[in-house]
């Protein structure tokens, strides 16, 4: 007896990969996820362990982005579905790291002339660090919104240890006050965002001893 219910019939999907491999847990990510068979229909969603379906955005069908829940720091399973009942079996998983920190700047003054070796001190470096394969780590300097926008300045820097991030204050612009400035911190060109803030240090104008 004919039913008028249609069906949509499509290749099984699978999951191959994703990117980045970890977020942060405590915000909203948008991940890349790649794979196959994927389709897009208006149920295609991702999950992130056992927790709500979120709505999947179809590229290609090799191809999906998903934007990540707040989830508890730990490892949780990635799935893909058309229609939120039949999951991906993949076991690829996305690792969510507890928030960094940075609690201060040492020395907390440099000279603008450039040359002050610097240490941002903090928490939970590692975290993020140890999950990429490149550790191309930059400090961005500016001086307030305006700088961060159009004219910052980015210095080369070095991971220590889960604790501390080093790099070498450049020359600034002649100052005749002192001027505080805003570090922070990027992995692999991507703005690494701390809950508490970015550090700070401030910079001293250059000064003359007459005899």
């Amino acid at each position: 007896v004919p039913t008028g219910l249609n069906y949509v019939y499509h290749s099984e999907i699978h999951v191959h990969s994703l990117k980045p491999p970890a977020v942060m847990g405590d915000t909203t990510s948008t991940v890349t996820i790649f794979g196959s068979g994927f389709f897009p229909t208006p149920a295609l969603s991702c999950r992130f362990g056992y927790g709500t379906p979120q709505p999947a955005t179809y590229v290609s069908s090799s191809v999906v982005t998903c934007d990540t829940p707040p989830h508890e720091a730990g490892f949780a399973g990635v799935s893909i579905s058309a229609n939120e009942v039949d999951w991906s079996t993949d076991s690829i998983a996305i690792q969510f790291i507890q928030p960094m920190s940075i609690t201060r700047i040492f020395p907390e003054y440099a000279s603008a002339e450039g040359g002050t070796t610097l240490t941002i001190i903090g928490s939970s470096f590692d975290a993020i660090y140890e999950r990429f394969e490149e550790h191309n780590i930059q400090v961005r300097l500016a001086a307030g919104e305006e700088d961060e926008l159009h004219n910052h300045i980015v210095v080369d820097a070095n991971y220590v240890d889960s604790t501390k991030i080093s790099f070498v204050a450049p020359f600034w612009k002649s100052l005749k006050t002192s001027l505080i400035v805003n570090a922070r911190v990027l992995l692999n060109d991507l703005d690494l965002f701390f809950p508490g803030g970015d550090g700070q240090f401030t910079y001293l104008p250059s000064f003359v001893i007459n005899r």
